[in-house]
């Protein structure tokens, strides 16, 4: 460990230590004041607040408390601390995918070519670990991160800390996901089907449901954060014209939940929301789908291309479109996580990338971050460098921007 890590970490101590001194302190003075028979019913009553207060938090999050979950949250807390050299912060490998750029667990993660990095808030390395995959694709969920090799075999499951689970399945990757708890699902080429889906436990490579699709092409897959609900899209042909598909299953059943057709549109993106709600997007259409009953509501872009888009899964939905075949002259649109449009935001922008998160929203256009309210009002404009491809709100005040060979932070 280095010395910068070892004083961190004795101040981060001595003020634990502070405040559990104050603490006890503060119970004793409440004690002195407090007649002892009513200390006892206090004391008794407040046994039975924490205990009932336990028991509901381990049942919500039963399936987040194995000792593995625990350890790997433990351990990922730890290794956050200390203090990095600050960016930009030069990138391992030689390119990075757009996709391949995003948050785990608060902190930025970035797959390249050769290597999956993690590095906290003063660019602290981490992780740094090797994937050895030729077309790596990154997934988050929460704490867990999923690297697979796009029409390859290999699938590595990552957390800020370790290496989960590394494998090779015996066919052809097209999609995949995780979810918090290590369940993790592939969607892979298969003799005799357009694809099967497989869902597997935590660290596993026996599967515990299967699905084979007869005629629909996957393009995305997705997990809810507990694994009990798994989403697919794809495109598919009816009568001579496209058509594309979302898949809803339970990981129980033999066939899916829910089907739902979507004509004339190539759907390439599914993901879920905080509310239960799925997220699909094509190349002409946005949808949000109640998974219980199935109702669904669009927004169709109406000739209008769509540039840049982003999913947060507590807030809602940004998309950027323009009117014009160079993607000039971008509107903003932000909706919630029921599908309705909140807001608009007209602009003469090239935008290139977007981010909503903390009640702002940033637009990337030729090397400058503009930052708006949620209610559309404009904050400013900022220097992210002329290669800014992709950015991440971290707080309502900062971002993190990905650049042809560095990751920056841009404070606003």
């Amino acid at each position: 460990m280095k010395k910068k890590d070892n004083d961190f970490l004795k101040k981060l101590l001595y003020k634990l230590s502070r405040w559990y001194k104050c603490f006890r302190f503060g119970i004793a003075n409440i004690k002195k004041r407090i007649p002892d028979k009513f200390s006892k019913q206090l004391a008794r009553f407040l046994l039975i607040l924490v205990a009932s207060v336990t028991v509901v938090f381990v049942f919500l999050n039963r399936d987040n408390l194995s000792p593995d979950q625990v350890m790997t949250w433990a351990s990922d807390k730890i290794v956050t601390f200390g203090v990095g050299p600050d960016f930009p912060s030069h990138i391992v490998g030689n390119k990075v995918s757009d996709k391949n750029f995003k948050l785990l667990d608060g902190n930025v993660a970035v797959v390249s070519d050769t290597a999956f990095v993690c590095l906290n808030g003063s660019a602290k390395e981490i992780a740094s670990r090797q994937h050895g995959f030729s077309n790596p694709t990154l997934k988050v969920n929460s704490n867990k991160a999923l690297i697979y090799d796009l029409y390859g075999t290999g699938l590595a499951i990552e957390s800020k800390s370790t290496e989960i689970y590394k494998t090779n399945k015996k066919d052809n990757i097209l999609s995949a996901a995780v979810a918090c708890n290590g369940i993790y699902g592939t969607v892979t080429q298969t003799k005799g089907f357009t694809g099967k889906l497989e869902l597997f436990h935590s660290c596993k490579n026996e599967s515990f449901y299967e699905y084979c699709f007869s005629d629909c092409y996957i393009t995305d897959m997705a997990i809810n954060k507990n694994g009990k609900s798994i989403s697919t899209v794809g495109v598919t042909s009816k009568n001579g014209g496209m058509i594309s598909n979302l898949y809803i299953f339970d990981g129980k059943s033999e066939n899916a939940k829910l089907k739902l057709d979507f004509p004339d549109s190539m759907l390439f993106s599914v993901s879920y929301l905080s509310n239960g709600n799925v997220v699909v997007l094509g190349d002409n259409i946005l949808s949000v789908v109640n998974t219980s009953n199935g109702k669904k509501h669009d927004y169709l872009f109406e000739n209008r291309a769509l540039t840049a888009f982003d999913v947060n899964e507590d807030k809602g939905i940004l998309l950027s479109l323009s009117l014009s075949d160079d993607g000039n002259s971008c509107e903003l649109l932000l909706f919630d996580k029921k599908g309705n449009l909140e807001k608009n935001i007209k602009t003469d922008l090239k935008i290139k990338a977007v981010s909503y998160n903390y009640d702002r929203i940033t637009a990337v256009c030729y090397g400058y971050t503009y930052v708006y309210k949620k209610n559309g009002k404009a904050l400013g404009k900022y220097d992210s460098g002329k290669d800014a491809k992709e950015i991440i709100l971290f707080s309502p005040k900062g971002a993190y921007v990905l650049g042809f060979t560095e990751i920056r932070k841009i404070l606003f």
